[in-house]
Formats: structure tokens, sequence, C-alpha cells
């Protein structure tokens, strides 16, 4: 939240999360068909970025964008083994497993 300070300064007040609001932004991530389907690729083990694109058929730069919104909502890490970047579901307890 932003607000004006009495000397019209800009005050920003960090947001509070609850445990409800976090669930409620991963779901609305995970409301995209794209990115659900990473999400169901990813139960199966980490993959390399080149996998994605062989089962997805989509623009290296489309699935890029999916990804990193994915890693910005907590749901997924990235790693590089070697010259390979991979990705693997941050939590494979709770939600994520119950994925048709």
């Amino acid at each position: 939240m932003t607000f004006l300070s009495e000397k019209a300064e800009v005050l920003t007040v960090p947001e509070q999360t609850t445990p409800a609001a976090d669930c409620v932004a991963q779901l609305k991530v995970l409301a995209e068909e794209t990115r659900l389907a990473v999400m169901k690729l990813l139960m199966h083990g980490p993959q390399h970025v080149g996998e994605f694109n062989g089962v997805l058929d989509m623009d290296q730069s489309l699935l890029s964008h999916h990804l990193r919104v994915l890693r910005e909502a907590g749901l997924v890490e990235a790693g590089a083994r070697g010259l390979c970047h991979w990705q693997e579901p941050r939590h494979r307890a709770g939600l994520l497993p119950a994925l048709p």
C-alpha cells in the first residue's frame, strides 16, 4: 500500500500476506493452462527446459515467461547442472501431488 505523508513523501507499507492469500495467489498462477501443464510434467521429477519444448510445442520465450511466473509464485525452483538448466517443483507435498 502506498500513501502520502504529511510532508508529501511517498511511503510504502508492505502488504501482509496470510497463508490463505498465498494459496489464492498460487492457485491463480496455476489457473493458466500452460503453467498447469508444466507443473504436471514436473510431478515426474526435475525436467530440463528443452524437454518442455518437446512436449508443449511452444516458443522458447513464451515457455521462459511461464517458468518465470511459476518461480516468482514459489512453485518452481530452477538450477543449473553443467550447461543445462533444470526446473523442479518447490514443494512435493500438499497441493501439487493432487493435480490430475
